[in-house]
Protein backbone atom coordinates (compact mmCIF):
# COMPACT_ATOMS: atom_id res chain seq x y z
CA UNK A 1 0.00 0.00 0.00
CA UNK A 2 2.75 2.47 0.91
CA UNK A 3 4.56 1.63 -2.33
CA UNK A 4 1.57 2.71 -4.41
CA UNK A 5 1.19 5.92 -2.37
CA UNK A 6 4.86 6.69 -3.00
CA UNK A 7 4.53 6.07 -6.75
CA UNK A 8 1.36 8.17 -6.92
CA UNK A 9 3.00 11.03 -5.02
CA UNK A 10 6.08 10.92 -7.27
CA UNK A 11 3.93 11.03 -10.41
CA UNK A 12 1.90 13.91 -9.01
CA UNK A 13 5.03 15.90 -8.22
CA UNK A 14 6.44 15.29 -11.70
CA UNK A 15 3.20 16.46 -13.32
CA UNK A 16 3.13 19.58 -11.15
CA UNK A 17 6.74 20.37 -12.09
CA UNK A 18 5.95 19.88 -15.78
CA UNK A 19 2.98 22.27 -15.61
CA UNK A 20 5.01 24.95 -13.83
CA UNK A 21 7.80 24.65 -16.40
CA UNK A 22 5.32 25.00 -19.25
CA UNK A 23 3.83 28.13 -17.69
CA UNK A 24 7.27 29.64 -17.29
CA UNK A 25 8.15 28.96 -20.93
CA UNK A 26 4.92 30.58 -22.16
CA UNK A 27 5.63 33.70 -20.12
CA UNK A 28 9.17 33.94 -21.51
CA UNK A 29 7.89 33.52 -25.06
CA UNK A 30 5.29 36.23 -24.47
CA UNK A 31 7.96 38.67 -23.25
CA UNK A 32 10.12 37.92 -26.31
CA UNK A 33 7.17 38.52 -28.65
CA UNK A 34 6.40 41.87 -27.00
CA UNK A 35 10.05 42.92 -27.30
CA UNK A 36 10.00 42.08 -31.02
CA UNK A 37 6.87 44.20 -31.51
CA UNK A 38 8.45 47.14 -29.71
CA UNK A 39 11.59 46.87 -31.86
CA UNK A 40 9.51 46.81 -35.03
CA UNK A 41 7.61 49.92 -33.93
CA UNK A 42 10.84 51.76 -33.17
CA UNK A 43 12.28 50.84 -36.58
CA UNK A 44 9.12 52.10 -38.32
CA UNK A 45 9.36 55.46 -36.51
CA UNK A 46 12.98 55.93 -37.53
Amino acid sequence: MNFFKLIFLALLLMLAAKVSMAGSHDAEQNIIDKAKEINQNIKKKQ
